[in-house]
């Protein structure tokens, strides 16, 4: 009886395992790439509810020398303004996706080009790089929980006292 038991077990555990969901990862990171790109077209757009769309609800944003902005309406608003921003532009593009062997967590690293005009009215490109968290959603898409970004350029040096 004892023996039976253990094979009974055993076959069903087996039968289980061969049961478990299997991740095409490849197909998981185009999915990721895709969205990545959508979410680019969107910024570049100019259009901060379909930015906001892309990310988790309660999602962050982690700018430069700035506070960390968290949750959808914060985003959108966070958005909103850096858009309205003179000659606002901004593209980037992922140099690597990658997802986790369960298929629910991604990251792309990429780099991003950001213009915006300066108080004179002239226009300022940043240039730097971003990593983002991906988090696949119960309907199978997948949006943003983590965003950050910083410059390649050298930060600007403070100008000395002048007397």
């Amino acid at each position: 009886m004892k023996n039976l038991m253990t094979l009974t077990v055993g076959a069903a555990f087996l039968v289980m395992s061969g049961c478990a969901q299997r991740v095409d990862i490849e197909a998981e990171r185009t999915a990721i790439r895709n969205a990545d790109a959508e979410w680019s077209k969107a910024a570049a757009a100019k259009d901060a509810d379909g930015f906001t769309a892309f990310v988790v609800e309660n999602g962050s944003i982690l700018t430069p020398n700035a506070l960390a902005v968290t949750g959808n309406e914060a985003i959108r608003q966070w958005a909103s303004e850096t858009m309205a921003s003179p000659g606002f532009a901004v593209s980037w593009q992922p140099a690597t996706v990658e997802v986790s062997a369960a298929g629910d967590l991604g990251y792309t690293v990429g780099a991003y080009e950001l213009t915006v005009h300066d108080a004179a009215g002239n226009p300022v490109t940043d240039r730097g790089k971003y990593v983002t968290i991906w988090k696949k959603q119960s309907d199978g898409k997948w949006k943003v929980a983590f965003d950050i970004f910083n410059s390649d350029l050298p930060a600007p040096t403070a100008a000395p006292n002048q007397q």
